[in-house]
C-alpha cells in the first residue's frame, strides 16, 4: 500500500507538471482536489499506515463483530 501511494503521488506530480491534467482525478471526480492537496493527503495516509504498522492493536475484540455480522 505504501508503494502504491508513493507511485500515485509521483504520477500526480508528473501529470500535473507536464500539463497533461489539471487535477489529480481523485475520488472519481466527486471532489476536485488540487495536486498539492492530493499529495498532502497521500502523505497523511502514509503516516497513518506507518502508525498502524508500528503500533498494532493487540486486542481486537472481534467477538462483538461476529455477533453483529452473523
Amino acid at each position: 500500500m505504501l508503494v502504491l501511494l508513493l507511485c500515485l503521488s509521483v504520477l500526480t506530480l508528473w501529470s500535473t507538471s507536464s500539463g497533461r491534467t489539471e487535477d489529480c482525478g481523485c475520488y472519481g471526480g466527486l471532489l476536485i482536489i488540487p495536486p498539492r492537496y492530493s499529495i498532502l493527503l497521500n502523505l497523511v495516509y502514509i503516516l497513518f499506515l506507518e502508525l498502524a504498522w508500528l503500533h498494532p492493536v493487540e486486542a481486537h475484540h472481534t467477538q462483538i463483530w461476529h455477533l453483529v455480522v452473523s
